[in-house]
């Protein structure tokens, strides 16, 4: 249908610019920016919002990889936050 299509454009168009934000985030950490952990940690949050967004709560399919989603982000945010006393201002 066309309001499916409507929003497959948008998810698509979402995660395409939050990985597009995550990618700099991660050569600005490569740099040894620290900005970078924070742009990163951003587009974590971003991407469950999306995520969140687009897709019914009510199937235990679309909850369980919410789930993991949100498990996945905090993991890495917080490996790479452990890590960010090398990171310079």
């Amino acid at each position: 249908s066309q309001a499916a299509l409507q929003n497959m454009k948008a998810l698509n168009l979402s995660n395409l610019i939050l990985y597009l934000i995550e990618g700099f985030a991660a050569l600005l950490m490569f740099n040894l920016k620290k900005i970078g952990l924070w742009i990163y940690i951003a587009s974590q949050v971003g991407f469950i919002l999306v995520f969140y967004t687009f897709y019914p709560s009510d199937n235990i399919m679309t909850t369980i990889t919410l789930v993991f989603t949100i498990i996945f982000s905090l993991l890495f945010s917080i490996l790479y936050g452990v890590n960010a006393k090398h990171l310079k201002n």
